[in-house]
């Protein structure tokens, strides 16, 4: 056991130092974690988590793009690189955690997906937290997190949509595509647990379409489902986007220009404003923890309960709950 734990340590400070490296500045206190889903395949889920993953590592946040989509992984097909690794290999292959990880630029890190991912929880035990521990010591280096889910509602797809807390479920206009999204809203609504839910329309050919989502889907949601549920933008239909795709290249990056690129530009913004209201709401109520001098008691604020909570609802606590690890 003394040989299994000193093993962690030296894998813990080995992905730490690898981490480090590539960034000189400190990583947020709090962290954001952002699940890209959606019921349905073939609305560019993965695409626009791919961009928006690179618009946040542009503006010098620290990010992890996490490949879970569990039967068809390509973000690394559309970020345009070829890892020599991934998932299962550390899964099953002997291969650490920090063989799997590669590094876009200084500020992006992909972690490739695989098939099996959902079958963590039969993983030996020292596997387990060696899984932990590494994606503690990845969260705790980085400052948003963005998973990439796969389309449905399958257990698995559930339980990494869930494990963020906020949750973009990625749509078009197209009714079935709707349709799917609703379902998808539905089955997760009765697991929300301080999440934060928003829409994403992608594909959008006129605004009238996105007012007519905004009219009717919207609401009906709310009043159906109780979600609070929020339009975080549209992307219009992109013929770049569709080259971009099919030539393995960013569209933030071979278009930079592009209507869609600036779309994406603001919907990054919005999510980086909840990063920063995130920091500034939860450093804030750290601050309730009261302690009186010279006794044994602990007095805790309502906020500081709160925290407390907050701090056991991280993505890699989310994860472990859901996929059976052991911490």
């Amino acid at each position: 056991m003394s040989d299994q734990a000193q093993e962690l340590r030296r894998l813990r400070e080995k992905l730490s130092n690898a981490l480090y490296s590539h960034s000189n500045r400190q990583p947020f206190k709090n962290k954001l974690s952002i699940s890209f889903a959606g019921g349905k395949g073939g609305t560019g889920k993965t695409a626009l988590s791919v961009n928006i993953a690179i618009s946040f590592a542009r503006k010098g946040i620290k990010t992890v793009l996490l490949d879970a989509d569990v039967g068809l992984a390509n973000a690394n097909i559309i970020l345009g690189v070829k890892p020599k690794k991934n998932w299962a290999d550390f899964l099953y292959n002997k291969a650490s955690f920090e063989d799997i990880l590669y590094f876009y630029d200084n500020d992006l890190i992909l972690i490739p997906g695989a098939s099996g991912i959902s079958d963590a929880a039969n993983l030996p035990s020292y596997k387990q937290e060696e899984l932990f521990l590494s994606l503690d010591t990845l969260e705790s280096h980085t400052d948003v997190l963005i998973i990439d889910v796969g389309a449905g509602i399958q257990e698995n797809i559930i339980n990494f949509s869930i494990a963020s807390n906020n949750i973009v479920v990625v749509t078009n206009p197209d009714p079935t595509a709707l349709t799917d999204a609703y379902s998808f809203i539905k089955v997760i609504s009765n697991k929300l647990y301080n999440h934060k839910v928003y829409l994403l329309i992608n594909m959008a050919r006129t605004f009238e379409e996105v007012k007519r989502i905004y009219e009717l889907f919207v609401p009906m949601v709310k009043s159906r489902l109780n979600v609070d549920l929020e339009i975080l933008g549209s992307i219009s239909y992109s013929e770049e986007m569709v080259l971009s795709v099919k030539q393995s290249k960013p569209l933030v990056i071979n278009y930079p220009r592009s209507e869609a690129s600036r779309q994406i530009e603001i919907i990054t913004t919005k999510l980086l404003g909840n990063l920063y209201r995130q920091n500034q709401v939860l450093n804030a109520k750290q601050e309730g923890y009261v302690k009186k001098a010279n006794s044994t008691k602990t007095y805790v604020t309502d906020d500081a309960r709160s925290v407390d909570a907050g701090n056991k609802d991280s993505f890699v606590s989310r994860f472990c709950k859901f996929f059976g690890l052991k911490k």
